[in-house]
């Protein structure tokens, strides 16, 4: 039984790719931002999208469970199918009979589970200089890699159960009924899809990435649960991509800061300027060497290195203001931890 809402319609479907119905145009590139870490230097080096699960994510009411609700009382027969290898036939039933009491949340909740470890979110934007990304998810130190969407698509897509979406911003957050549903994948993946509009801004597109085994970071929850983590399958929510699908680097506007590196500054008589850096010893070194050294090694990252910043505008206007820009920049390696930047190029 479908689901509408919003404008998005929300099928009963084995493939994912087939699964949600909207009117929304892919942009023609997606963006990914990143702060700088070992695990995001290490995932740029090895062509990795990290599939989170609900909990890893940075919205609480994003994915949540609580969008699940009974209207009517479940039936009997899905506690006994969902707790069969667990319970026998009189625990069922107590179950069944203390969770009638409670709207179903036991069954609501565990079940919700379950399918969390089965399925993972990649977010990407679609917003290249947006004026809060930046702050939000690269705290202006970091990174942010550009895609050709359709490509990106093609290559996580092929070969795994996944689907590429827009974010549904919604005025308000509406419960789903499950009680009628003999499958709970329409619930799962209309909570996977719904935001507040106040999130509007990232303009996000998402991965639904089906895997098996992926894992719980039950530790993540406040208050909610005392279970240890679900490792999962290792590696499971490291969704392979291409390298060379890597089409721009566009480094944080204090990326290169006098704390990570020492630099030299140079100009010629034309006005294009050459800054000299080396990497100081830090507690980021590897993982400032690691990602330079990424782009200084692959030919079509090298020659597409950006400066995001706030720039001046004069023209056609009475009043000049800024706005948050980039500025295109050749790097190339010198030695171990030492690079050459040049500016003003056309």
């Amino acid at each position: 039984m479908d689901y509408h809402h919003n404008g998005f319609v929300y099928k009963q479907t084995d493939a994912l790719k087939n699964s949600i119905g909207h009117d929304k145009k892919l942009p023609d590139n997606l963006f990914k931002y990143y702060s700088l870490s070992k695990k995001s230097v290490d995932a740029i080096i090895n062509g990795e999208l990290y599939a989170s699960h609900p909990f890893d994510l940075n919205d609480v009411f994003d994915c949540s469970h609580n969008l699940w609700y009974a209207n009517k009382p479940i039936k009997f027969e899905n506690y006994e199918w969902f707790y069969d290898k667990v319970l026998d036939k009189e625990e069922v039933i107590k179950v069944f009979e203390q969770d009638s009491r409670q709207g179903h949340r036991k069954f609501i909740v565990e079940f919700w589970t379950l399918l969390s470890d089965k399925f993972g979110i990649i977010s990407m934007s679609g917003q290249e200089s947006d004026l809060l990304m930046w702050p939000h998810y690269s705290g202006e130190y970091g990174f942010q890699v550009k895609f050709s969407a359709r490509k990106l698509e093609k290559d996580i897509t092929e070969g795994r159960n996944a689907v590429l979406t827009p974010v549904n911003y919604v005025d308000k957050l509406e419960m789903i009924d499950v009680s009628e549903r003999d499958s709970f994948i329409v619930p799962f993946i209309y909570s996977t899809n719904i935001k507040y509009k106040n999130w509007s801004y990232e303009n996000e597109w998402r991965f639904l990435v089906e895997g098996k085994g992926m894992g719980i970071p039950y530790s993540k929850v406040g208050f909610e649960t005392i279970l240890e983590d679900h490792k999962g399958n290792d590696g499971a929510r490291l969704i392979k991509y291409e390298v060379d699908l890597q089409e721009e680097i566009t480094l944080g506007k204090h990326f290169f800061n006098p704390r990570r590196f020492v630099y030299n500054k140079m100009e010629d008589e034309n006005g294009v300027k050459t800054i000299q850096v080396k990497v100081r010893e830090c507690d980021e070194s590897a993982n400032l060497i690691g990602l330079l050294d990424h782009i200084s090694f692959h030919e079509k990252l090298r020659g597409n290195v950006f400066l995001t910043g706030h720039y001046l505008v004069f023209e056609d206007v009475i009043t000049p203001y800024i706005e948050r820009g980039k500025e295109k920049v050749s790097l190339t390696k010198i030695g171990e931890g030492e690079y050459s930047l040049i500016y003003g190029l056309r």
